[in-house]
């Protein structure tokens, strides 16, 4: 009974087992046959993936570090003499698209293969991914060793060397060659390509395509380019992590807003994180985070009263988050125009809002940027005397035009101006260089023959 139980154990434990082969994963090598493995013969039917016709000179190689076997079909087949192993296949024709993979062949087994018509002036090249390797996942950076065969009768000369995936219109890699990379006829080549796929890049197993910029001879004195080749690559895998830069804005979108706190956090079954960042001027870096949605929060530290104030709190995913490159907050513009009396622009006039002091300028306006919601005292200083005091109340703009600000202040100074006419006792011009001095709260000295103006 005992042994019966041992048995039927062990059966699960091999039923449960992953079935798993030496090159399953990206990048895996494939190892060589083990001794005594059973041979035999094996039938590869190749066929028109649109007529499904049979297709008579297709070159079939099957690889392997220990047994390598090729064959050329005769009415759609070969015949071939292999392990019951693993081996990675190549299965070419002049007229068609050449197909590879890894694949375990069995003895005794037929095995039907259908190629793709290859279109009209389309280049007999193909590549591989052989590794990968590092941070591969969008913002991050990592490598791909990519296999290049060349089955033109002639040779290539690569400047350039593109990898695109599926979904995504910018290139994951770009490698460029001052000395042009040299692909012989009848040969491959191994390329270390490095990969630094975009933040907006998307994640998964993706279908790659590698565009090669180059120049093909046919022989030392005909060629033909320069020019593009576009190659299938295998899928590659991007981690679901995700590198990004945004900005931190004001209501508007116009200006970052300096001295932020932003906390995300993401809430998975049995999972809580959260992650802090903080920027002086406003643009945020974050660092392989799982991708997915978060719940932000953005702190403001005001200089305007001091105070830490929530100015933006929304649910976003990282991939919008990345496309977007900012997230607006809830701060916006207090735009101050000074005048005297006389309705002139004061310019030079000191202007404060709450905490902040500011310059008019020529034109007597000048604009607060970033302020809180809230009441705000505003003061109009000219020559060290205050002329102007009220209050702003910040909401959020109240025009739909853009930039139009969440307070406007139209600040009247107590400041005016007179001139004087320089005349003697009997009423003509004095004609001599006199000095004037006034006095009050603003002390100025002026010299002048005719008038002068305050």
């Amino acid at each position: 009974m005992l042994k019966r139980r041992w048995r039927l154990a062990l059966i699960l434990a091999l039923l449960l087992l992953p079935l798993t082969h030496p090159a399953s994963g990206q990048g895996d090598e494939i190892e060589p046959v083990p001794p005594g493995t059973p041979s035999g013969e094996i039938t590869i039917v190749v066929i028109d993936c649109e007529t499904r016709a049979p297709i008579t000179g297709a070159d079939v190689t099957l690889e392997n570090p220990s047994h390598t076997v090729n064959a050329v079909t005769i009415d759609g087949e070969a015949v071939l003499t292999v392990y019951d192993w693993w081996y990675s296949y190549l299965i070419t024709h002049e007229d068609y698209i050449p197909i590879s993979d890894v694949k375990r062949f069995k003895p005794g087994v037929e095995y039907e293969f259908c190629l793709i018509p290859r279109v009209r002036g389309e280049w007999r090249v193909f590549a591989d991914i052989l590794r990968v390797g590092g941070d591969l996942y969008p913002g991050g950076e990592g490598w791909m060793l990519v296999r290049i065969r060349n089955l033109e009768a002639g040779y290539f000369r690569i400047h350039r060397i593109r990898a695109y995936v599926e979904g995504l219109d910018k290139p994951i890699a770009d490698e460029k060659y001052p000395n042009p990379l040299l692909l012989p006829k009848d040969f491959y080549i191994d390329v270390n390509i490095t990969v630094k796929p975009p933040s907006t890049a998307p994640t998964g197993r993706l279908m790659t395509e590698l565009r090669m910029k180059a120049t093909f001879y046919y022989d030392e004195n005909r060629w033909a380019g320069p020019l593009t080749a576009y190659l299938n690559l295998d899928f590659i895998l991007l981690k679901r992590f995700r590198s990004l830069r945004f900005d931190v804005v004001d209501y508007w979108g116009l200006n970052n807003v300096p001295n932020v706190v932003v906390v995300m956090r993401r809430s998975l079954p049995g999972v809580e994180a959260e992650h802090v960042f903080t920027s002086g001027n406003g643009t945020v870096f974050v660092k392989k985070l799982s991708d997915g949605v978060y719940e932000m929060e953005v702190y403001y530290d005001s200089p305007y009263d001091g105070e830490r104030y929530l100015i933006r709190r929304v649910r976003k995913g990282l991939l919008n988050l990345a496309r977007e490159e900012m997230l607006k907050t809830l701060v916006s513009d207090v735009r101050v125009s000074v005048y005297t009396l006389g309705n002139k622009p004061l310019a030079g006039a000191e202007v404060s809002l709450g905490m902040v002091k500011a310059l008019a300028g020529e034109d007597g306006q000048l604009v607060f940027h970033n302020v809180p919601r809230g009441e705000y005292p505003v003061k109009v200083f000219w020559r060290g005397v205050e002329v102007y005091s009220s209050n702003a109340s910040v909401g959020l703009p109240p025009s739909p035009a853009i930039g139009s600000p969440g307070a406007e202040v139209n600040a009247r100074a107590d400041v005016g101006g007179f001139t004087l006419e320089l005349l003697d006792a009997y009423g003509e011009e004095l004609g001599l260089n006199t000095t004037i001095i006034l006095t009050g709260p603003v002390s100025e000295e002026k010299r002048a023959s005719e008038r002068v103006s305050f």
